[in-house]
């Protein structure tokens, strides 16, 4: 895809793995850990030694579907559709979304049609809007209700062991921030340097 984007993490000479977290910034007009879930996009681990790589694909499809949560907090999606920005789909009963129709411009919006309060996620997609990556998740939408959002794809980075893929966060990360960009400023592939500054030990990750 056109805004497709590749992101290449490499690293040399580390005194031990570091893991990283992957995940997206919630829109501006939502309510972030009230109503309103991040979920990790991506957790990788960089090895000893080195030197050590790991790629992720961003596919820019984005897609609403009816999430399933396991365990407490791991999301997985069961039915989804691609939703581009200006349109609109529904999830009616047995959790099926709907094809997208037109809606507001610049904004990806979901209505619940089914029958009860039921959980929105989207997230990122194959062309056919399949294998969804979940990235966000409105819980407990009301009967009725449309959730709409202008999302832009910030990516945020943390060095945590402390979450899983698909895992929704509940709260602020308990870690400092290293690294946040719209992806859409990246060249089609970008690598991704991780190094651990000498002086103050603290990871650094730079895009080249």
């Amino acid at each position: 895809m056109a805004n497709s984007r590749i992101l290449k993490f490499s690293a040399n000479g580390l005194d031990k793995p570091i893991t990283l977290l992957l995940m997206f910034t919630p829109p501006a007009d939502g309510s972030p850990f009230e109503d309103l879930f991040p979920t990790c996009w991506k957790v990788i681990t960089l090895k000893k030694g080195g030197p050590t790589s790991a790629s992720v694909k961003y596919t820019a499809n984005t897609a609403f579907a009816s999430p399933q949560v396991a365990d407490g907090n791991l999301v997985t999606a069961t039915s989804s559709a691609l939703c581009g920005t200006g349109q609109k789909c529904s999830i009616v009963d047995d959790g099926v979304v709907t094809t997208a129709v037109g809606g507001v411009a610049g904004y990806l919006m979901c209505k619940n049609e089914t029958a009860g309060a039921t959980d929105i996620a989207v997230g990122f997609s194959d062309a056919t809007g399949g294998d969804v990556e979940t990235v966000l998740v409105w819980t407990k939408v009301a009967v009725g209700s449309t959730i709409r959002a202008q999302f832009t794809p910030v990516m945020e980075i943390y060095a945590t062991n402390d979450y899983q893929e698909t895992q929704m966060v509940k709260g602020a990360v308990e870690s400092p921030l290293l690294w946040k960009k719209n992806l859409q400023t990246l060249n089609k592939e970008t690598t991704m340097s991780v190094s651990v500054d000498g002086l103050t030990g603290k990871i650094v990750v730079k895009d080249l």
